[in-house]
């Protein structure tokens, strides 16, 4: 599946990409329990990770969803710790956010010793 219209953040090793949406919408993410369609609505700056050819592999993801999923593996949520893409997505967004973060410059003025 390919994803929506996005900007380039940074290469994932050779062969994956982290992208940010640039517009919102929607997109079909697998399939419900019903046996219907399984749509996640997004908003524009969702990060998504896709291979080299555009190929969606996790996202888009909003940071907000992937801040409560953290905090539910953290407080031991058996659902969440066996969430069949929990890692990827967690790992998406922590590179998105280290990407995004301002960098800290290596030497500070004034800096204790």
């Amino acid at each position: 599946m390919k994803p929506p219209a996005c900007t380039p953040i940074a290469a994932i090793g050779e062969t994956r990409r982290l992208l940010m949406t640039s517009t919102g919408g929607s997109i079909l993410v697998g399939t419900a329990n019903d046996g219907g369609p399984l749509v996640a609505d997004f908003t524009a700056g969702a990060f998504i990770l896709a291979d080299n050819d555009d190929q969606l592999i996790v996202g888009p993801i909003q940071i907000e969803a992937a801040q409560a999923l953290a905090r539910r593996v953290a407080e031991s949520d058996p659902r969440a710790l066996t969430e069949p893409q929990g890692r990827l997505i967690l790992a998406t967004a922590l590179l998105a956010l280290a990407h995004m973060w301002p960098r800290v410059p290596h030497t500070l003025s004034g800096a204790a010793k």
